[in-house]
């Protein structure tokens, strides 16, 4: 059974380096772009099956309760809030046009987080923005939404996937997202992308030739997941995230 660790870096590492059955086949398909697209296709197929039961339904969801350990932060696209307040304070824009709002789990099922549902909560903007931040946390840490090293991709440079949940893509807005990658893939300097909501890919930012093989393996790969987001690239540091200019 794998050591438990308190970060997602650490934790990374356990899932890279004693999975017996994933190690040798990530070795197997380094530095090869369309075996490295195939092989990620073929565990994110897998992670998503495995994920079934955790997805959010389109049935009516329920009202917001008092329990504060079931919300979380979800990247959502501009479409999405067509319907809502123009000016809420709990969205907040991250660029490409997606947004971060907050929701509760209900068993599978989510629901929006307005402003008038945190007197049911009992708590501040603030404090559900933090309480929604650990509760994520806590579902990275414990491998509920799945952390992966791919050691060899493109150019024979490694490279990250979260997944296996539906708040996989919101894991770009963790505030330990930083550390953590910066540690699994040894580079200060870091591009994400979340092509939809069940997946976010991190890789060490390289020139531009290497930025355009790991968008076409993310193309090839994920281009048909569930409830699109955007193909575009955002920036990490230990500032947070911002759109990344790929012509600047």
């Amino acid at each position: 059974m794998p050591k438990q660790t308190n970060n997602c870096a650490e934790r990374v590492h356990v899932v890279r380096s004693t999975r017996d059955s994933e190690a040798p086949l990530f070795a197997r398909h380094a530095g090869r772009q369309r075996e490295s697209a195939i092989m990620m296709r073929k565990i994110l197929s897998m992670i998503r099956l495995a994920a079934a039961s955790t997805q959010p339904s389109a049935a009516a969801a329920p009202s917001i309760t008092s329990d504060s350990s079931a919300i979380y932060p979800y990247v959502v696209p501009s479409e999405y809030l067509e319907f809502g307040p123009e000016n809420d304070p709990l969205k907040r824009e991250i660029g490409h046009r997606l947004y971060v709002v907050l929701v509760q789990d209900h068993d599978g099922l989510v629901r929006n987080i307005r402003t008038q549902d945190l007197e049911v909560l009992k708590l501040s903007r603030e404090s559900a923005n933090r309480i929604a931040d650990e509760n994520l946390s806590r579902l990275i840490q414990t491998q509920m939404v799945k952390s992966t090293v791919f050691p060899k991709g493109p150019q024979n440079r490694p490279f990250a996937v979260f997944g296996g949940h539906w708040a996989a893509a919101s894991s770009i807005v963790w505030s330990g997202l930083y550390d953590a990658l910066s540690e699994a893939l040894k580079s200060s300097e870091l591009l994400l992308c979340i092509p939809h909501r069940e997946a976010l890919i991190a890789f060490a930012k390289g020139d531009a030739s290497y930025v355009k093989e790991m968008k076409a393996l993310i193309r090839k790969s994920e281009s048909d997941g569930r409830k699109p987001l955007s193909m575009e690239l955002f920036k990490l540091t230990k500032d947070g995230i911002s759109p990344f200019d790929e012509d600047g």
